[in-house]
């Protein structure tokens, strides 16, 4: 009985940790996953403006099709 009653009290203790923060940590993973993909399409925005080309540079190799 005892060990049962420690089981369920840990079992609150996590519950209550998680539940108020689990929009918190979903919240971050949106975020730092927005900040991925913001900083992925600037990069490509920036190098597509860049004339490499006439410069010589090689910056992706992609397979012939």
């Amino acid at each position: 009985m005892v060990r049962k009653d420690r089981w369920v009290n840990q079992y609150r203790l996590n519950r209550v940790f998680w539940l108020p923060n689990l929009e918190l940590i979903l919240n971050c993973f949106v975020a730092a996953t927005a900040s991925v993909v913001i900083g992925c399409n600037l990069l490509l925005e920036y190098l597509n403006d860049q004339d490499f080309h006439d410069q010589g540079l090689i910056i992706f190799l992609l397979p012939d099709v």
